[in-house]
């Protein structure tokens, strides 16, 4: 039996809390404050979905194929896979896996919008700049991936 938007939606943040407990954002924040963020600034019910597991694979030991198992379907699976980085590759190589993906670009454009705000960062230092810098250039460089 196929799950439902609601059942997905209630599914993956049930991992995403669990992945994420007790880590903290750059500001000192409950990391689950960004993933929640995220969410609410994409449009689609694919995204909202990919936007609660975006850094799952990146920060926790759940890999693609327990995303598989907890019965997400392959297209979730695909758009998290393009969507989490890689330790291996560069930025470039990182980029055109996102881009690869109309989803995995919607969930992107919400993630470093939110991580280039930097009044979530009580005292920004230089790094901090810098950092928010980059994501804003990202955000830029996948709108225009967009109008394309």
């Amino acid at each position: 039996m196929a799950q439902t938007y609601t059942d997905l939606k209630r599914k993956a943040l049930e991992i995403a809390k669990a992945a994420h407990a007790g880590q903290v954002d750059k500001g000192g924040s409950p990391y689950m404050g960004h993933v929640r963020a995220v969410k609410r600034m994409v449009r689609t019910k694919d995204a909202k979905i990919v936007a609660l597991l975006h850094d799952v694979c990146e920060d926790s030991d759940t890999s693609l194929d327990d995303l598989r198992a907890a019965g997400f379907p392959e297209r979730i699976v695909v758009s998290v896979d393009a969507i989490s980085k890689r330790t291996t590759e560069t930025y470039r190589e990182y980029m055109a896996r996102v881009k690869s993906d109309k989803t995995a670009i919607e969930v992107k454009i919400a993630d470093a919008t939110h991580n280039s705000d930097i009044s979530r960062i009580p005292f920004p230092t230089g790094e901090d700049l810098i950092r928010s810098e980059r994501y804003m250039r990202t955000v830029k460089e996948l709108k225009q991936e967009i109008c394309k």
